[in-house]
């Protein structure tokens, strides 16, 4: 971002919520919010699919196979903006989730989570997707840009600051073993 500033291409992402179960994709959505990465779109396609399960993530009540969030509240979590569109068939409603994404009024990055239904017109069509009937958008934080201060450290809510008393340096590997000397 800091290399284009505001002229910044989109990058648009596109995943299912059973591809968001990894750690390595809660690493990545972090470092984006905390980066404040705003180019950075997230289209997820919630469907509840995946090779071996019909219920990934947790829906309303029903608890999931894999893991206890659903898309939104992982992006969330991550403090990322969120967008549900109730129906990801509906032309109407993902053309105005994308307009929003767009005009969202901080730094952070966007995911847009569509409810569809796995097998959508194949002639093996899940259930129909349970979302609300009506679309949510949450903001993450409205931290001021990265771009206005590149010396600024960040700080940590209290709820959230690291609580481990491991020091700088000490997960590091010794120069010995980082230069492949043994």
């Amino acid at each position: 971002m800091d290399y284009y500033g505001s002229d910044a291409p989109r990058v648009h992402i596109v995943e299912g919520e059973g591809g968001m179960t990894p750690g390595r994709v809660g690493e990545a959505m972090a470092a984006a919010g905390t980066a404040c990465l705003k180019n950075a779109i997230l289209h997820v396609d919630w469907n509840q699919a995946s090779i071996d399960s019909n219920r990934v993530c947790r829906d309303g009540d029903s608890p999931g196979e894999y893991v206890q969030w659903n898309p939104v509240e992982f992006a969330l979590l991550h403090d990322w903006n969120a967008i549900l569109v109730p129906d990801g068939m509906d032309f109407e409603q993902i053309l105005a989730a994308q307009r929003r994404s767009r005009a969202m009024p901080n730094d952070q990055p966007t995911a847009i989570v569509y409810r569809t239904r796995k097998g959508w017109q194949y002639g093996v069509e899940a259930g129909p997707p349970t979302a609300p009937a009506t679309a949510c958008v949450r903001m993450g934080s409205s931290r001021p840009s990265r771009r206005s201060s590149t010396k600024r450290r960040r700080s940590f809510p209290a709820a959230t600051a690291p609580t481990s008393a491991v020091k700088r340096g000490e997960n590091r590997m010794s120069s010995k073993h980082a230069s492949g000397k043994r």
